[in-house]
């Protein structure tokens, strides 16, 4: 026994004869060039900046050399603030640089969670926005 699928009549609305539609001028009517919208007001800044918040597109050229006493990594003489989204695998490649390799940043983030268990918690995974991390010493293990 074969099933046809039910077919659901569709109805497409009729436009009358004597209209037309609004981007279309009648034959030798022209209609005026539309004018430049002027809302009469203007978008305020910002009041304060999203800091923290920011996605990490943005903050990269807040990170960079040179930007706000950052030196490499984001790093600065008070420590390096976690920003949204921010994981400690993050923050050791950052503070690595570009030539790291994933078994250096896998043997580095280690590190910063000692370094900074008491700030962060138990949770290595777990980190705030605002939160400021102490870069581990050279010689900690």
């Amino acid at each position: 026994m074969e099933t046809i699928p039910h077919q659901v009549p569709v109805q497409v609305p009729q436009t009358p004869e004597n209209t037309t539609p609004a981007d279309e001028a009648p034959l030798g009517k022209t209609t005026p060039p539309p004018q430049a919208i002027a809302p009469g007001w203007r978008p305020a800044a910002l009041p304060v900046s999203p800091g923290f918040l920011a996605p990490p597109a943005a903050r990269a050229t807040a990170d960079a050399p040179g930007a706000g006493g950052m030196a490499a990594g984001g790093v600065t003489a008070e420590g390096v603030a976690v920003h949204a989204g921010d994981t400690l695998w993050d923050i050791a490649a950052r503070y690595l640089g570009e030539g790291a390799s994933d078994v250096d940043i896998a043997l580095e983030w280690p590190r910063w969670f000692e370094a900074n268990r008491a700030v962060i918690g138990p949770n290595p995974d777990v980190l705030l926005p605002g939160q400021i991390l102490q870069a581990p010493l050279s010689g900690q293990k």
